[in-house]
């Protein structure tokens, strides 16, 4: 039985980052924002002094950290790497621009330059809309089944990379879905403490679980809009690699076809 080495590296990530994350609050988050929580009770500090300790302390807003750490750094950052792996073929220039008409007889030939570059670089996605626009002439030797098969490719590209960010799509919606978890949860937990409070006429409690509502929210709603933005930077450079692969094909292959008489 073979493991996939991608599911592999990324279930080791999410592993690694649960274990800092963790370690942070048994080391940090927690003991702080409890001696936090003790100096506002013994009036120490302000009661309404901001506390980053407090703010994150929270099973929510650990599992949101969690969450957001794996999926930046284990599978976002595999993703941008790509896309500059995928760059870096089209800036080696594999099939040179020139002026001379390409035959069907001669464009086998032209699949020598990319027969020779890397194993690797032979599966990015230029070389193979290069190889499937020669072969389809070669075999065709019709130009529209060319241009046509070159936008098939890219196409296919763009479906799998949007296949490829499912699992960053959904963390992007579970975030925020935890940190409303951690608002109900607060809220339930102040309301349960309410009666106690009014009977001793300690509110600390109740105030106490409402901060963490509101806080989980809040942690949620920020490691959310950060991930937003890093989703559709790297949704843009994929959807200009495409186009920039698709403009290098035309240019330096379908443009230079010559139609048979």
């Amino acid at each position: 039985m073979t493991i996939n080495l991608g599911i592999l590296i990324k279930a080791v990530g999410f592993v690694a980052a649960s274990v800092l994350i963790l370690m942070l609050y048994q080391f940090y988050v927690g003991p702080v924002a409890d001696a936090v929580g003790m100096a506002k009770a013994a009036g120490e500090i302000p009661g309404q002094s901001f506390s980053i300790a407090e703010t994150l302390n929270g099973a929510e807003q650990a599992f949101c950290l969690i969450l957001f750490l794996w999926v930046v750094f284990f599978v976002l950052m595999e993703q941008f790497k790509d896309v500059k792996r995928e760059k870096s073929v089209l800036e080696r220039d594999p099939m040179p621009y020139s002026e001379e008409a390409i035959t069907p007889e001669e464009s086998m030939a032209q699949m020598r330059p990319l027969e020779r570059l890397p194993e690797e670089e032979q599966a990015r996605l230029l070389p193979r809309a290069l190889r499937r626009a020669l072969s389809r002439f070669h075999a065709g030797h019709s130009t529209e089944d060319v241009s046509r098969a070159v936008s098939s490719v890219c196409e296919d590209e763009l479906a799998r990379l949007e296949a490829r960010a499912t699992a960053v799509r959904y963390v992007a919606w579970a975030i925020p879905s935890i940190g409303f978890v951690g608002t109900v949860r607060g809220i339930g937990l102040g309301l349960g403490l309410a009666s106690d409070a009014v009977a001793s006429g300690d509110i600390a409690p109740v105030t106490g679980a409402l901060g963490l509502a509101f806080n989980s929210t809040l942690i949620a709603l920020l490691l959310s809009l950060v991930l937003m933005l890093l989703i559709h930077w790297l949704q843009g450079s994929q959807e200009e690699l495409v186009q920039e692969v698709e403009r290098y094909c035309d240019e330096h292959c379908v443009d230079r076809l010559e139609r048979p008489a």
